[in-house]
């Protein structure tokens, strides 16, 4: 470990002189430009060419200062990387349990994990696993009391619409309320507890079941009025005493507890992840430091932190998630299935981020798969037939994912395409190793052979990463040579140059048909309808726009930015400009230099697909749809829950239609589509300008 940090130590100390090199060597060009008025073309390629490659290096000095990565885990609900995550970094303990078979008592060895939530229930909130050099501790960021105070509001609106939803009064079985869900179930859990509403079961006639009874349905219906219903909930919750500061919030385990270190860390992050500590807020994100018996360094030397993200649902625009991907010291996996690897929402953000060729993703990109029941031995074979081993299972398995991703041409290292199945060898009920497994310590060296495997190919997605940087540093090195070697260009290159110069002049002003733009409010409303939830559409409203994750005006952007809408009829005048850039490197003088110019075109595009979506979200939140109480439209739209409807209107139909009539009237800024091509043309302009900057324009 201290001799690769000793090589990066130097490879960082070298890309700083070659850094201050081409500073130099760019003054200099500049100086040239006074006195070589023939060469300004060339000597603008030039700087330009440094100018990438200078980026270039700065990025590959950025990811090798890194001594440390947070592995960041992305994935569906229910994918199982919580699982994933307890059992390959050791959060799991063993326990006995005694059970009764045949009429006799016997004792088994059951694994159960540390972040256990339940059967089939998730985290509440993101959660971060650090470590800690002494014990384990949590330290907690909770919920401001302003959004417990909203949270509280949701809830109550919630239950008025369960109970009015019941016509006839009696209290709903737990099946009937099913999906009358504004808040999520984690939250509404956690809230029960601290407002000590829960449900209770009461038998029923001779003829029905147990049912269900919701105490907070029978204290809404004693009282009768939602408001007076939310002033005595937040009563209950105590909100003047609970802790809302995260330097308050640390729990640390000590040697005085009569619970082992890991029983002790299961216990609490149950307490914590359904909010029955006591005067605490639901959390928004959870931090656990485990202590160097649990989480040690050896097993993963360049792990910093490893953070559980919020499960991905329909809503594939995630802020949270583009920071992670964005940042550059993370590795993000991306976890799916097995039947259907990579799934629908994996794919997407793969898509999402791959299809820039400049941003170089693929190298800090992992997609594990999480095989369950056996999947792979139960896969077809190529002749019709079944596999004939786990392996082969995997192998075609891993075929299929490449070819998905050839087939949307995306760029993806087949060494960091990893499968594991933390539950292989366990009786899934009961987290104990299977009896068909006769021999419980060669079972226990193959899981945990299987897991340090697992971790080595993780380990590795750095280690390969780290390698390719360092061998671009002489690629690097050499271009530089290369592009300084010549300093004039003969005269029928520059008549070339001329001839590119006045192509890309010419896609300048970006002439797309108009209807194209007209397409940008139906596909927002058509996201919104089939995305969201009616009450999570109430939700939004009620908190101006914004409630969890889920942002109307990012929502907005994204629709903007998507390969749907702006980039499908912007690609093709993209790539024909490509194509422009590329006609440089016929000339062997520019061969050196067109790479380079390329991939900052590449980059530019990005920008320019970013900056529109950043000006019609900007756009929103300043003129059109203002995140204010100021704004009638959001007063507007949340009270259309419960209001009176001519015959044949709905919920969402009368949304989307106050929605339309905002977002296409000229009223609180122009209309959407209008400002959606204005923006786009002006930022495509401010590209192209920089674009023909490559030659002195």
């Amino acid at each position: 470990m201290y001799k690769i940090l000793k090589i990066f130590i130097m490879e960082i100390a070298e890309i700083q002189k070659l850094e201050e090199s081409i500073h130099n060597d760019i003054r200099n060009l500049r100086a040239k430009l006074k006195f070589n008025p023939k060469g300004q073309v060339f000597i603008h390629l030039q700087m330009k060419s440094l100018e990438g490659i200078n980026d270039k290096l700065y990025r590959i000095r950025t990811v090798l200062s890194h001594e440390k990565y947070r592995f960041v885990f992305i994935g569906a609900i229910g994918s199982g990387k919580t699982t994933a995550i307890c059992h390959l970094f050791n959060l799991t303990e063993e326990y006995e349990k005694t059970i009764k078979e045949d009429g006799e008592e016997y004792k088994t060895i059951r694994t159960r994990e540390l972040l256990s939530t339940g059967s089939g229930r998730t985290t509440i909130c993101e959660v971060e696993i650090h470590t800690s050099e002494r014990r384990a501790y949590f330290e907690i960021e909770p919920k401001s009391k302003e959004n417990l105070n909203i949270l509280i509001d949701l809830f109550c609106d919630q239950i008025e619409i369960r109970s009015n939803k019941d016509e006839s009064k009696n209290k709903m079985d737990a099946n009937e309320t099913k999906g009358v869900n504004i808040i999520s179930e984690e939250d509404e859990r956690a809230l029960r507890n601290i407002i000590n509403l829960q449900y209770k079961e009461k038998k029923g006639n001779k003829e029905s079941k147990i049912i269900r009874i919701d105490e907070a349905i029978e204290l809404f219906e004693k009282i009768k009025n939602l408001e007076e219903f939310k002033n005595e909930v937040k009563k209950r919750a105590k909100l003047e005493d609970r802790i809302y500061e995260q330097e308050r919030t640390k729990i640390r385990y000590s040697n005085t507890e009569k619970e082992s270190e890991k029983t002790w860390l299961r216990n609490m992050f149950s307490k914590i992840n359904v909010a029955v500590l006591p005067n605490m807020s639901i959390p928004e994100k959870i931090h656990i430091y485990l202590s160097p018996q649990i989480f040690s360094s050896e097993n993963a030397p360049k792990v910093s932190s490893i953070i559980d993200t919020k499960g991905l649902d329909e809503d594939k625009y995630r802020t949270d998630i583009d920071k992670f991907i964005s940042e550059t010291d993370t590795i993000c996996l991306f976890t799916t299935p097995f039947a259907n690897a990579p799934e629908a929402q994996i794919s997407t953000q793969l898509k999402k981020n791959l299809s820039f060729k400049s941003q170089k993703y693929e190298d800090k990109f992992g997609i594990l798969v999480l095989p369950r029941n056996d999947e792979p031995i139960k896969l077809q074979a190529a002749n019709g037939g079944k596999v004939n081993s786990w392996e082969e299972g995997i192998f075609n398995r891993t075929n299929t994912i490449k070819n998905k991703l050839q087939e949307s041409n995306l760029d993806f290292f087949d060494d960091n395409i990893v499968f594991y199945d933390a539950l292989r060898f366990f009786n899934d009920e009961e987290y104990k190793i299977s009896r068909k497994y006769d021999n419980n310590s060669k079972v226990k060296a193959v899981i945990l052979k299987e897991k340090m495997e697992v971790l080595e190919k993780l380990n590795n997605i750095i280690a390969n990463r780290e390698i390719r940087y360092i061998k671009e540093i002489e690629n690097v090195r050499q271009q530089i040579d290369k592009i300084k070697s010549s300093d004039n260009l003969p005269e029928k290159i520059v008549s070339d140059i001329s001839i590119i110069v006045d192509d890309i002049k010419k896609v300048k002003n970006l002439n797309l048909p108009g209807f194209l733009y007209d397409n940008l409010v139906d596909e927002v409303l058509n996201y919104y309808r089939r995305t969201y939830h009616w009450m999570t559409k109430h939700a939004i409203h009620a908190r101006l726009g914004v409630y969890g994750t889920n942002s109307f005006h990012d929502m907005v952007k994204g629709v903007a930015e998507d390969e749907n809408l702006l980039r499908k009829f912007t690609i093709e005048h993209k790539n024909n400009l490509k194509e422009t850039i590329e006609k440089l490197g016929i000339h062997n003088e520019l061969k050196e230099h067109t790479p380079v110019l390329i991939s900052q075109f590449d980059d530019y595009y990005k920008c320019f697909i970013t900056a529109v979506g950043d000006g019609i979200r900007d756009f929103l939140i300043n003129q059109k749809m203002l995140p204010s109480n100021l704004d009638e439209i959001w007063e507007s739209l949340k009270n259309e829950r419960g209001s009176e409807r001519e015959e044949g209107e709905t919920y969402t139909g009368n949304i989307l239609r106050r929605l339309r009539q905002r977002l296409e009237s000229s009223e609180h800024g122009e209309n959407l589509n209008r400002y959606f091509q204005k923006c786009t043309e002006t930022e495509w302009t401010k590209m192209i300008n920089k674009t023909l900057q490559f030659f002195g324009e």
